[in-house]
């Protein structure tokens, strides 16, 4: 079926990915990972305060701002208007954007931390 399809594509993509980080030089691997975390981290927390306060002006104009809407905003989409969906929530995916940056540099400075320690480890011991 097709979810199997995209697992085992998913698969080749991760391995294939891995095995290409292989050939790249460990510090540019390090670099580069705290480059794209950083630019996650800036990106996707100006983009989670513009999206916190969009939501919060939303809930405000109706004079419905529950308790949780700091903790829970995501719960809050469903009573959000077309409109007002349009105003916040691209906001929202573009915070989980960054998300996905932080996450893969955090991955590729991962793969060079690791490949470092194996590159060196007969001068461990």
């Amino acid at each position: 079926s097709m979810i199997e399809i995209a697992i085992v594509a998913g698969l080749f993509v991760v391995i294939g990915g891995l095995s290409a980080l292989a050939l790249v030089p460990v510090m540019t691997l390090i670099w580069t990972g705290s480059l794209v975390m950083g630019v996650g981290f800036v990106f996707g927390t100006s983009t989670a305060l513009v999206y916190h306060l969009r939501l919060y002006r939303t809930l405000q104009a109706r004079g419905d701002i529950p308790g949780d809407w700091i903790w829970k905003p995501h719960h809050h989409h469903t009573s959000l208007t077309e409109t007002e969906k349009a105003y916040v929530l691209p906001w929202w995916f573009m915070g989980g954007a960054g998300f996905v940056l932080v996450v893969l540099g955090g991955v590729v400075g991962g793969v060079g931390v690791v490949k470092m320690f194996f590159e060196n480890a007969s001068s461990l011991y």
